[in-house]
């Protein structure tokens, strides 16, 4: 299972709907993914002090991550 159908099961659980609409489902999912593309500076701060000093690098990692998920990797 790939992080979209991770993310649209997980609405679909809090919803307590498990199959019945599940591409309605993958639709939000879509929409979280979008949402979270592009990280806030407080998070691309605070990954950078844990990995890295070049702090663009960890933006587009983070990106890239979030990009592949909503691909269905």
């Amino acid at each position: 299972m790939n992080m979209r159908e991770k993310i649209a099961r997980a609405i679909a659980k809090s919803n307590r709907d498990y199959e019945r609409n599940f591409d309605a489902y993958l639709i939000q999912a879509d929409a979280a993914l979008e949402a979270m593309r592009e990280p806030t500076d407080e998070m691309v701060i605070s990954a950078g002090t844990i990995i890295s000093d070049n702090l663009s690098e960890i933006e587009k990692g983070y990106t890239a991550m979030i990009d592949a998920a909503r691909e269905g990797k």
